[in-house]
């Protein structure tokens, strides 16, 4: 199993926006500066994919609102790691 992935190469993309195009790719994770999360997630789930966003989800409520209504729209999935998750206890 190991070799036929050995043999397979990754895709390589310009940009974003070529990702999102290949219908081979289910889901996507977002990576990216705080300030592009928003813009990449609201993307990614209009072109049909799953997205993991990294904290912050995104930087006001008025995205967080949209994202909301883009995941609902679409019924793709969005999620991300929660920052209560990266806090210490008291």
């Amino acid at each position: 199993m190991l070799r036929r992935f050995k043999e397979k190469k990754p895709a390589l993309y310009k940009d974003y926006p070529q990702l999102l195009e290949d219908d081979s790719i289910d889901a996507v994770i977002s990576a990216t500066p705080d300030h592009w999360h928003f813009k990449t997630m609201v993307d990614a789930v209009e072109a049909g994919k799953h997205v993991y966003v990294e904290k912050p989800l995104a930087n006001s409520i008025q995205e967080c609102n949209i994202m909301v209504d883009t995941v609902e729209r679409t019924g793709k999935n969005c999620t991300g790691r929660p920052m209560a998750t990266q806090c210490s206890p008291l």
